[in-house]
Order: C-alpha cells, then sequence, then structure tokens
C-alpha cells in the first residue's frame, strides 16, 4: 500500500508499436531552456534523448501524446489479525471499494489536466487492505471499517528502444505517487513522551490548512499528512491527568536514578583525589618527569612545581563540587531531574479533581537563563505533564480516538481520508496551490507537478462528500 510519496522503477508498457511506420522524431537538444516546438509531420511531438547504444537513440519522448489513464488490477493483500475476529472481505464489498476509489478519480479526470493532459499518462492502482487489527480494541473488529486506498502516478510518455527495432510505448520511469488511503486513523505522527506507552503520544501539530482541511506535521516520518474526517470528528482524543502520571512516573525516576548513578561516581572520584596515594602518584610521575631539572634548572623546577600545585587543588575542588553539586548552573545535571521527580511525585498523589482534566506537555527549554538549561540532565522525561490550559506553552497528551467510527454504517463506508506527504506535491502557499511556470524542459512534466495541477482544480467539497 502506498502511504507516503515514493519513486517507482517499475516498467510496463501500455502498447508496443513498430518502428517500421518511421514516425517523424524530432533530434535531441543540446539545451532544454524553452519547450520544444514541433511541426504538423509530428502530432506526437516526439523527440530522442541523448540517450544512445551504439550510435543509437534507444529514448523518445512523446510531448504532444494525449493522457492516457491506466487502471491496474486491485492489489488485495494478506489482511494482518483478522480473519479469526472478522468477516472476510467479500466480492461485493471489494466491488464497492473499487466504486469509492472510482469516484475519487473521477473527480481528479474531470480536471483540466486530468482530461485534456499532453505529454503524461497516469497509473493508479487499487488497495483492498482490510485492516490491521494489533492495535484496536478488540470488541471492535466485528464492524470495524475496511481500509482501502489508491495511488494516482503520473507518469510522462516515454518510449524505449527494444532489440528488435520496435518501440515499447510509455514505458513507467521515476515519478512522485501520492496515495489516497481511506479508514484509516492516522495515530502517532510526533515525537515525545510518553516514550514508554505507544498509544500515548503528543497531539500532531497543524502546519497549515488547504480547503479548511488540517495538514498535520507528520514528524515520524519527515512528512505532512492532509486529513478529511466526517463532520465534528477528531481522529484523537485527549487523555486525563489521571491516566497520564503513573505512565510518566517511571520516566522521571528514571531520570533521577542516573542523576544518582552519576552523582555516586562524583563521590567517588572525589574520595579517589583526596586519598594520599593518588596525590603521592602525580607527584611520583612529576618526579619521574622533571625531576632533573632540580638541580639543573631550578627555577624551572620551581615553575613547573607550582604548576602541579595548582593542578591537584583545582582536581580536588572540581571533584567537589561535582560530589556536592549546588542548586545552580553548574549543579542543573544533577537537581533538575530531581527536583522533576519530586514535583511530579507530589503532583501524582494530589491530583484531586485534576485527575479527570485532560493532559497537556511542556518541553523543557534548552536555552540557558542563568542558572543552566532547564533541560540538563534529563534525558527521558524531557519535560512536564500539566493540565491543558493552563499554559500556553503546552501540547495535549492524545491516543487515537477509536470512538471515530460510526459502526453501524457498512465496513465499506469511506469515514475518513488521508494523504501523505501532502505539502511535498502541492506547494501550498498562504493556503492556496500555487502552480509556478515550467523551468525544465528536459522533459514533458510528470510526477506532482501535474499532480499540482489536478488538486488545484478539483472540487475539493466533492473529494469530501465522498465520506459518510
Amino acid at each position: 500500500m502506498v502511504r507516503r510519496m515514493f519513486r517507482s522503477f517499475v516498467a510496463f508498457v501500455l502498447v508496443a508499436a513498430s518502428a517500421s511506420a518511421d514516425p517523424v522524431i524530432a533530434p535531441a537538444r543540446s539545451s532544454a531552456t524553452s519547450p520544444p516546438v514541433f511541426g504538423a509531420d509530428n502530432p506526437e511531438g516526439l523527440e530522442f534523448t541523448g540517450s544512445t547504444k551504439n550510435g543509437v537513440h534507444t529514448i523518445r519522448q512523446a510531448w504532444k501524446r494525449r493522457l492516457e489513464w491506466k487502471i491496474n488490477p486491485p492489489v488485495d493483500p494478506p489482511i494482518l489479525d483478522m480473519a479469526k475476529l472478522a468477516p472476510p472481505v467479500t466480492a461485493a464489498e471489494r466491488q464497492q471499494m473499487g466504486r469509492t476509489l472510482d469516484a475519487l478519480l473521477s473527480l481528479m479526470k474531470a480536471t483540466r489536466a486530468g482530461s485534456s493532459g499532453e505529454g503524461f499518462w497516469v497509473s493508479a492502482t487499487h488497495h483492498y487492505d482490510g485492516f490491521d487489527g494489533r492495535s484496536l480494541p478488540k470488541g471492535s473488529w466485528t464492524k470495524h471499517p475496511l481500509e482501502f486506498s489508491t495511488t494516482l502516478a503520473p507518469f510522462a510518455h516515454e518510449d524505449v528502444l527494444e532489440p528488435n527495432g520496435t518501440w515499447k510505448l510509455s514505458v513507467k520511469g521515476e515519478t512522485d505517487a501520492p496515495g489516497y488511503l481511506f479508514n484509516r486513523l492516522p495515530g502517532r505522527l510526533s515525537h515525545g513522551v510518553p516514550s514508554i506507552d505507544d498509544q500515548l503520544f503528543l497531539r500532531p501539530r497543524v502546519l497549515d490548512r488547504f480547503q479548511g482541511f488540517p495538514i498535520y506535521d507528520e514528524e515520524l516520518n519527515g512528512g505532512s499528512l492532509l486529513v478529511i474526517t466526517r463532520a465534528g470528528k477528531d481522529p484523537w482524543t485527549t487523555v486525563s491527568m489521571g491516566r497520564v502520571m503513573p505512565v510518566v512516573l517511571p520516566l522521571y525516576e528514571k531520570d533521577k536514578a542516573q542523576a544518582e548513578s552519576r552523582l555516586a561516581l562524583a563521590k567517588k572520584k572525589l574520595a579517589e583525589v583526596e586519598s594520599a596515594g593518588w596525590e603521592q602518584s602525580k607527584r611520583d610521575a612529576f618526579e619521574k618527569t622533571y625531576g632533573s631539572l632540580r638541580t639543573s634548572k631550578p627555577s624551572s623546577y620551581q615553575t613547573r612545581l607550582a604548576s602541579l600545585e595548582n593542578e591537584l587543588k583545582v582536581l580536588r575542588d572540581d571533584a567537589k563540587s561535582a560530589a556536592n553539586p549546588a542548586h545552580d548552573a553548574k549543579g542543573a545535571w544533577y537537581w533538575n531531574p530531581i527536583d522533576a521527580w519530586t514535583k511530579a511525585a507530589a503532583q501524582a498523589k494530589t491530583l484531586g479533581a485534576e485527575a479527570s482534566k485532560p493532559a497537556c506537555f511542556v518541553l523543557a527549554s534548552e536555552k540557558d537563563s542563568g542558572a543552566g538549561r532547564p533541560s540538563e540532565g534529563r534525558y527521558t522525561m524531557k519535560g512536564d505533564v500539566v493540565v491543558a490550559g493552563s499554559t500556553p506553552e503546552c501540547r495535549e497528551i492524545v491516543e487515537t480516538n477509536h470512538g471515530y467510527w460510526d459502526l453501524s454504517l457498512p465496513r465499506t463506508a469511506p469515514q475518513l481520508l488521508t494523504i501523505h506527504n501532502f505539502l511535498s506535491c502541492a506547494n501550498l502557499q498562504k493556503g492556496a496551490i500555487v502552480v509556478p511556470p515550467t523551468t525544465n524542459f528536459r522533459s514533458p512534466e510528470d510526477g506532482c507537478r501535474q499532480v499540482r495541477r489536478m488538486w488545484s482544480d478539483v472540487d475539493w467539497s466533492k473529494v469530501a462528500a465522498l465520506l459518510e
């Protein structure tokens, strides 16, 4: 299943044509700073590329060939964990999912680029996936909506010369192919805490909006996700303070234990540098290296000896400071996690009425305000859990909203649509798709540039109306 932008290199032949027809083919251009011009004797706008073998051109492009849509046979992969606890997907359900996907493609076909484009063709593949039950509440499996998706991959019309002298027309090359996925809740998109519980995470950030639909930061995959939901429905739901605190306390404790372990090592180091044996070993090493200067260059010897005395004092002072950290910038590595754990432990015991309130997370600052970085020493629990709304800097802690679905609808009913890496293809500026002028004329435009034209022209209210 395509869940995000991908690059395809699979070869697929739409048509095979014989070279004996001897069509007019323009020679390869030395520069491509403007679009090619073709005469009436070259209606498909055929042009050789620079690729040759034994002096013979092996690739040609068809700049004026009309747009073609190729709907590949549907893919019906194995359904994870479904077989025993949910009814199998029926032929009628596959047909219904196919009708929804075909309706989506029809909207794209109805755009100017999708209906009268030139120089490219579109490959689409439907996927009927059922659903992966591993993350679902067991009781919802019987009526849980089925997942299904399609790809929309515009390829340039590019022909390849076969060894027998025929041309394979419109061969797949490399392109951008957004995937359109129905009925899969986005789940966890962001980094953050609680890191020991994949079911609880930070609400994804909204990067932008398009046609009223939110585009979320898909931090975990370095992308963006357009989400079209049922009216008034949220794919995520908040989590209460009473539920979050028992989950995060072990994280605070882990940072506390690490600070205490580091302090124990510092105390061990202090005992070592305060010992007579440690000092004697330093003095013995000094005498071995500089002892001869005592008689040959007494002044140099005294200078180096003074440096040794200072070194012993500095090392002991540093060890004493590390073993007895103060509540200041130098001791932040120890006191930050200790204070955070103390505060969280007390907070968990005295939640009271706040136990039922939604929780949010405030990331510890990386900036040093003069008392050390607030994040110093906090390697596992890198922030604080507070009541949502109590501070503007916090992000809600949420979980996947499995109550999103209307289980009275058929399993094939489209209730959610997501498009991965939307911003990578959309070229969104101030909430609108912008199609900049073409500057690269080496080959007919394909991929995101053609997708962008369809997206800028399609009626997105009709796309949203596909949902029930």
